[in-house]
């Protein structure tokens, strides 16, 4: 393990062993497009998963557990890097989801 590193799981490995890995880019582009499409049902998320990927995992990584006030702060710091406010608030949700990996809820 790297002297720097502070994780204790630096692989992303844990207990569930169907998961795909921390930081999986597969995993990342698929939820991307069920975002894109609307879909943001933690369940239905799962389930599409494993009929259309094989992928098993428990739920999408989402906000639905963040106080508000850190939802909140994901928008503002989006909303921050669009000085002329033309992004609409699809393309909000996406860029915090493409920079953040959280899909708002």
């Amino acid at each position: 393990m790297d002297s720097y590193d502070t994780s204790n799981n630096p692989e992303g490995r844990n207990q569930h062993k169907d998961c795909p890995r921390k930081n999986d880019q597969l995993i990342k582009q698929i939820l991307t497009q069920y975002h894109h499409n609307g879909i943001t049902d933690r369940k239905k998320i799962s389930h599409l998963l494993k009929v259309e990927h094989g992928i098993t995992m428990r739920s999408a990584q989402s906000t639905h557990l963040l106080p508000v006030s850190t939802k909140r702060q994901l928008v503002l710091d989006q909303l921050a890097q669009d000085p002329l406010h033309r992004c609409g608030p699809h393309l909000v949700r996406e860029a915090i989801m493409a920079d953040t990996g959280h899909l708002l809820m």
